[in-house]
């Protein structure tokens, strides 16, 4: 800051010097004020003892009071102006550029979330994007909450991932409370090459919600065993990610068909739908599965697909509502505008409706029982609106 002071200092008596003359006592007076303002200041310049302030300060003192010829009274040339800039950078020394923050982190994936430099980024912003565990990363500080995440480079892979991640179906076990039993695709969990009941984390499953039947996420390490696992996920109907999709079932040339016993379901529900039809909207390509299911509480199915023909599958949804007893709009498998024809044409012919957010013939009897007992369309995880 000295410095600083000081350089004005020169600067401004240099001007002064460049117009003051013997008539010119107002500019003289202002060149002692300046003098007297900045000599104290000049004196604390760091690199520069006492001695050499008071002489500079008195070569400016002597150099007002000498009379000046007319030469020197025009504006100073190029010599003036070069003294005056050694002036300056004697005085002064110019800083150094500071360097730019290049550090980088390591991205530490957790059950839930993420740590990157000790900062935790939630599961919901990790989902936005593509960083795997071990990934090298910068910080882009802003005015944000949290800075944003910048990968740098790609962790080579050194082996299984420490973490085990599962996408389930959410049930409620009378003695167990909710555990997941099966993958969202109906097959059973294994550990070990073995069936597992997989006890969900209650405070996790309270926080986040969760009811039987719902598809969520579930992690653990895989040197602790699915005993400590944490439900990292719920899949809501108001997901902006695309449905989970199931994995294509081979033709039915590669399929063996020798086996022709009727697979015999037990209902999960208590309930009789006495010959009545029920109309699902969406999740067609389970169709067979859905319809033991249906038959099992002695109903009968028929399926909506705008993009599909065959027997027991309408293309026309005005024309499968009027066909239907009951109709049940599969959030997952339709758009929300085919969810809201769907259930503004069953109460236009006042039908029996209710959705389900789920994707399994157990969500699919719980929306049914619904239906039967008038109660709500939506379930209360859904967040479409109608």
């Amino acid at each position: 800051m000295a410095a600083k002071t000081y350089l004005d200092y020169c600067r401004d008596v240099a001007k002064i010097l460049q117009y003051a003359d013997k008539e010119n006592m107002p500019l003289i007076t202002d060149a002692i004020g300046i003098i007297s303002k900045y000599a104290h200041l000049a004196s604390s310049v760091e690199n520069k003892d006492d001695s050499d302030s008071e002489k500079s300060v008195q070569k400016i003192v002597d150099a007002i009071n000498k009379p000046q010829s007319d030469k020197e009274q025009q504006p100073a040339g190029d010599e003036n102006q070069k003294t005056d800039k050694d002036t300056i950078d004697k005085v002064v020394d110019k800083p150094e550029e500071t360097a730019a923050d290049d550090k980088t982190y390591r991205f530490d994936r957790k059950l839930i979330g993420a740590v990157v430099n000790g900062i935790h980024y939630s599961e919901t912003v990790i989902r936005k994007t593509d960083l795997k565990d071990g990934d090298i990363v910068k910080l882009k500080y802003s005015h944000s909450y949290q800075p944003e995440i910048e990968l740098v480079a790609r962790q080579a892979s050194t082996g299984e991932d420490p973490i085990v991640r599962k996408t389930v179906i959410a049930e409620d076990d009378p003695n167990l409370g909710l555990v997941a039993k099966k993958a969202y695709d109906g097959t059973p969990l294994l550990h070990d090459d073995a069936p597992v009941t997989i006890r969900l984390n209650y405070k996790d499953s309270s926080r986040n919600k969760v009811q039987d039947g719902d598809i969520i996420d579930i992690a653990y390490y895989r040197d602790r065993g699915p005993a400590e696992a944490r439900v990292a996920w719920v899949y809501r109907s108001s997901d902006t990610d695309e449905p989970l999709k199931t994995a294509p079932k081979p033709h039915s040339a590669y399929v063996d068909q020798s086996d022709k016993t009727p697979r015999i379901v037990e209902p999960k529900l208590d309930f009789d739908l006495k010959n009545k039809t029920v109309l699902m909207a969406g999740y067609s390509a389970h169709r067979s599965e859905v319809d033991d299911v249906i038959k099992a509480h002695h109903g009968k199915l028929i399926v909506f697909d705008g993009e599909a023909s065959g027997k027991g599958i309408e293309s026309d949804l005005l024309t499968a509502v009027k066909h239907a007893d009951i109709v049940i709009v599969m959030l997952h498998s339709v758009s929300h505008e085919t969810a809201n024809k769907a259930i503004t044409n069953a109460k236009n012919f006042d039908k029996l409706v209710a959705t389900s957010n789920i994707n399994s013939p157990l969500s699919i009897e719980a929306a049914i029982l619904r239906a039967l007992n008038r109660e709500p369309i939506y379930q209360q995880s859904s967040h479409i609106v109608e």
